[in-house]
């Protein structure tokens, strides 16, 4: 799902708004709160494609070879 810009624009203005009234009643914890969130907004508007374009990687199994249970093949702690 994409997000216009447009629309995390208008958010950030809402939470910079709220941040100057958290300024004015001096509530230093409101205003690390609308801070994040502003941090937010503009981390989605800087990496907002890198979520949608990730590339998919499956999971591709490979057949293990079998080898027999013999003590030739048992030469080495590395030999599995």
């Amino acid at each position: 799902m994409k997000i216009s810009a447009q629309t995390i624009m208008t958010k950030i203005e809402d939470e910079l708004n709220q941040m100057k009234r958290a300024l004015l009643q001096e509530d230093e914890l409101k205003v690390r709160e609308h801070a994040r969130m502003v941090k937010g907004y503009c981390e989605l508007l800087t990496n907002g494609d890198k979520t949608t374009d990730q590339i998919v990687i499956k999971k591709t199994s490979f057949p293990h070879e079998e080898k027999e249970s013999s003590p030739e093949n048992h030469n080495s702690l590395l030999d599995f």
